[in-house]
Order: C-alpha cells, then structure tokens, then sequence
C-alpha cells in the first residue's frame, strides 16, 4: 500500500492557452542520493516520454531541461518506486529538495504552483495511505495473537475506519477539485485510488464534479490530449444518457411498442401491428438458447390457454441458420408467429428494443401498448390470470 495509487494516469494536461515550445528548467539538492541519476519523462496519453536525466554530483545536485508549449505532467524518478510527479508550465524554473532514499514521501518543490498543488494533494494521500496501512497491521496482529473468535467483529471494526479514512480524504480531495477547478491538480484528484482498481471518485456518482472540470478545462486549452479525453469521455457519458432516455421513452410502460415487420416462418412478412386487437406477448428467443427452450413448454401451454380469449404470442428470432430456426419451430410445436432476419444480436431490431439477453419479452395490450416487460416462468403465469381472469 506504499505505492501511490493517484498519479500514474498517463495523460497531457493543459490549463493555459497553448502557444511556441518554451524551455523549463528543473534543478534541486537530494541528501542521501549516493551519488546516481536522476531521471525526467513526460507522461503522455500513450506512453511515458523520456525528456532528459543527469547524474547526481557529490553534493546531491542535479539540473533537468526540457521543452513544451503547455503544461503538462511529468514523472522525476530515481527508480521504479522512487518518484515524484510534477506539473510544469513552459518557461518555469523549478526547484525540487528531497531525500533520495524516500523522494515521494521528503520532499518540497518551489517555483511551479501547479506542482505545489500535486505535492499538496500527494502528502494528503500518503497520510491517507499511513492510516490504512495501521489498519492492516491492526488485523495481522489480531491474527497473530490468536485473536481468531473475534476475527470477524475486528474486520468489521476495521472496514467502518477504512471507510471512514476514505470518505474523509473524498471530502478534502472534493473541496480541493472545487478549490483548483483550473489547474492540472484537480483532474489527479479525480483520478486518485486509494486501493487498487478503487477509484475515489466515478463518474456515475460525481457526475457534476467531472463536469465541472471538463467544462473548465476546455476553456483553457482544448487541444491538450487529456483535456480532450476527458472532454471526449464526458461526451460518451451525455451520448449514453440521451440515448438511456430515449431508450425509456420508446419502451416505457404505456408507450406503444415499435413497430416490427420481418420475414415469417412461411417466407411472408409479418407486421408486429397485425396482431393488434389482441393481448400479445412479444418475445425474444433463439434456438440455440437454452433458457429460451426451457420456457417454451410454458409459452405453449399459456398460448393454447388463452388463444380463443384473445391472446397472441408473436416471436422474434435471433438465429443466424435458418434451418435450425424452422426445425425448433416444428419440433417445439410453435404456432404462433415467428420472425427472423438471420443478423442474431446485429438486428436492428435488437436495437429498437434494447434487448441484451434472452428470454426477453413485453406485453401488449389490444391497442399495441406496452402494459409489462420480461415476464419469464410464473410471473407470465400470474399476469395472464389477472387479465382473463382464471
């Protein structure tokens, strides 16, 4: 749990308008550096770029340059997990002290505020990190002191505090966010993980907060490669929702049900909207299908059942081969009517009705109105009691 979590999301980031590649410069002291090297690399959106190294004279010293003609993120490492991650804006001298035998944890940057913001937000997640760590050693103790009776009242004792460290760094990483919406530092507060594959913040429960930034982040500098990933990422999110909505809007209860007119059993096509006039069940199937085989005895003895009450089943296959489509129908005794067009879940149909497993169904009404969805096994049983009535 050493490690820190937050900062290796390999990204370009912007926060002033972008103009000519200016030089920086990155120059500091390190006590106990054993006289090695220390190297600079530009994290990008694809890879890390290595910018320049040098050596670390005898006294700890060391001088880095680089170009670029917008701010952006960069990984200053001894080794693998001996490193320090820095916002540098074009022209900026930046002056890094440190202890080389723990440089993410002794150090201090000046001469690049966006870097102080990073190292502010990296001493808050290394004090986050601290008090877990105590926790684990909290229950590996309780192990080793035979504690076994009580393991389960600690573990429980031990995620309500772990919870609770979480919770408190989300809150000051939050105000943090709000607090520096136009600089670098607040998309790695985004970002952050405080475990791995945890991440602190989603974009399905802090909507807002990731849009705040991309709003302002696209104001500053659009072309930098992760203002426009986040930016595109945002679109995905606003694309998925229009089309959740209107998802819900075309097969909401009430809503009348799309119209279908594919090619039946016979070679005819068949239109969903014929059937109106009739309660009908518009099911999703496949011959290949276990589930969906599994619930055809109950579709037939349900369609013979209500029938002549003025009841319909018409089915919508999602077979490829059209021969084992027209042998389940034969064996399987299904009389009703059955549609097919051979794309299996490339249909367009699949589409228009959102199906992304099978069985699946809705009940019509007479009218051709949506009345229930996915009625499998006994449910189908009791909602066609309530509508005739036995």
């Amino acid at each position: 749990m050493r490690k820190i979590l937050i900062i290796l999301i390999a990204v370009v980031l912007v926060i002033t308008a972008c103009g000519p590649n200016k030089r920086f410069k990155i120059q500091g002291k390190l006590i106990n550096s054993t006289d090695g090297m220390i190297y600079l690399k530009e994290m990008t959106t694809v890879d890390y770029i290595p910018v320049d190294s040098s050596k670390i004279d005898n006294n700890g010293n060391f001088k880095l340059t680089g170009k670029n003609h917008k701010p952006a993120f960069y990984m200053l490492y001894l080794s693998k997990n001996n490193f320090i991650t820095l916002i540098v804006t074009p022209g900026e001298r930046v002056i890094i002290t440190g202890d080389a035998k723990d440089l993410n944890h002794a150090y201090d940057v000046k001469g690049s505020k966006d870097s102080e913001l990073a190292k502010e937000l990296n001493d808050k997640v290394n004090e986050a990190l601290k008090k877990m760590e105590s926790l684990v050693k909290v229950y590996n103790d309780s192990l080793s002191y035979g504690n076994s009776k009580n393991i389960l009242a600690v573990r429980s004792m031990i995620l309500k505090i772990h919870d609770s460290i979480e919770n408190q760094h989300r809150a000051y990483s939050t105000k943090f966010i709000q607090a520096h919406s136009n600089s670098l530092a607040s998309i790695m507060a985004l970002y952050q993980e405080l475990s791995p594959r945890r991440s602190l913040f989603t974009i399905s429960e802090h909507y807002q907060l990731f849009r705040m930034v991309d709003s302002i982040m696209m104001k500053t500098c659009p072309e930098a490669d992760a203002v426009q990933s986040l930016h595109n990422r945002m679109n995905d999110i606003n694309e998925q929702q229009n089309k959740d909505a209107e998802i819900q809007r075309r097969l909401s209860i009430g809503a009348f049900a799309p119209e279908i007119a594919l090619q039946g059993a016979d070679g005819n096509i068949l239109k969903l909207s014929s059937t109106r006039g009739k309660y009908v069940l518009l099911d999703f199937w496949a011959s290949w299908c276990g589930p969906c085989n599994q619930e055809t005895p109950n579709l037939v003895h349900i369609y013979w059942k209500y029938k002549n009450q003025g009841f319909d089943i018409y089915q919508v296959s999602l077979d490829k081969n059209k021969d084992s489509w027209l042998k389940s129908i034969t064996q399987n005794g299904l009389s009703w009517s059955n549609v097919c067009d051979f794309k299996m879940w490339n249909s367009p149909i699949v589409s228009l009705y959102n199906i992304e497993e099978i069985p699946g169904n809705f009940l019509l009404d007479p009218k051709g109105k949506i009345i229930a969805k996915n009625l499998i096994g006994n449910d189908l049983v009791v909602k066609m009691k309530e509508i005739f009535k036995y």
